[in-house]
């Protein structure tokens, strides 16, 4: 956490208060659009390892939609998704602003094991 700092990829203040998630996704998992909580500290920051798998960014939430299924099953479809990019083995990819806060990212169906470690 240290070098992200010291490199401006994650801000100063309350760099003692930073925390690591690691998740291993094996062939087949995945994660639906999300955003994550707000109790999260923003920036947050993902470093991806194992292999090269792609990343969706999902418009906003639309409220009252009909049955919250049917969102997530629609929400997962590339059809849906704003951009879809790659995350290379070591990349980092820094969120911040409306695509932390509004938009929606997930990991579709990984085809080899992919790690995250995500900052935040």
């Amino acid at each position: 956490v240290r070098g992200f700092v010291a490199a401006g990829y994650l801000p100063e203040s309350r760099a003692e208060e930073w925390c690591c998630t690691v998740n291993c996704y094996e062939p087949g998992q995945w994660i639906p659009p999300h955003v994550d909580n707000m109790k999260f500290s923003r920036p947050f920051a993902i470093v991806s390892l194992a292999s090269t798998q792609p990343m969706e960014l999902h418009p906003p939430e639309i409220y009252g939609q009909e049955e919250e299924q049917e969102e997530q099953e629609e929400a997962t479809s590339p059809a849906t998704a704003l951009h879809r990019f790659l995350l290379p083995v070591g990349s980092l990819l820094v969120m911040e602003g409306p695509a932390a806060d509004e938009y929606r990212h997930g990991i579709p169906p990984v085809s080899a094991r992919r790690i995250s470690l995500t900052f935040r």
